[in-house]
């Protein structure tokens, strides 16, 4: 983090966007970071502000730890990222921590995408990726799925 922290700090770039948090930031704000570490952000309006909310600050550090991989990567907002070759895999049996799950639906979202799974009691529930987000980087998801797949495996 202090190498993101320096590198940001001293540029002024944008650090990301599309932050996906309990503070329901908008998908188009830019986040920066200056050379003091404080966090601002680009409003709808154009206008710079700085975050001072303490809770928001804690919650976009959280955020940002959990995904360094996506620091200076802005998303496209716009777009939703096409899963259409992905839904071969609606009804697929797969594991998740030693247990066989199935499945259920695949949803394009901002930054990625969500899966449902259902287990062989018939219920539904999302998967969360390794950083306890639902929303899943879609190149991950797709490494992910070559590896776990199980064929003709009925749950």
């Amino acid at each position: 983090m202090l190498k993101i922290t320096t590198q940001y700090g001293k540029s002024g770039e944008v650090v990301c966007n599309a932050v996906s948090n309990q503070d329901s930031w908008r998908n188009d704000v830019p986040f920066c970071i200056n050379s003091y570490n404080k966090v601002s952000i680009y409003t709808k309006d154009g206008l710079f502000k700085q975050i001072v909310e303490p809770k928001q600050v804690k919650n976009f550090w959280s955020w940002l730890f959990a995904h360094q991989h996506r620091v200076g990567k802005l998303l496209d907002t716009k777009t939703l990222p096409n899963i259409s070759h992905l839904l071969k895999y609606i009804g697929k049996s797969i594991v998740i921590n030693k247990t066989v799950l199935k499945i259920h639906r695949i949803e394009s979202v901002i930054g990625g995408i969500k899966i449902k799974v259902k287990n062989k009691d018939g219920q539904i529930r999302g998967v969360n990726s390794e950083f306890g987000s639902e929303v899943i980087d879609l190149k991950r998801f797709e490494d992910w799925m070559v590896d776990s797949i199980i064929s003709n495996t009925k749950i």
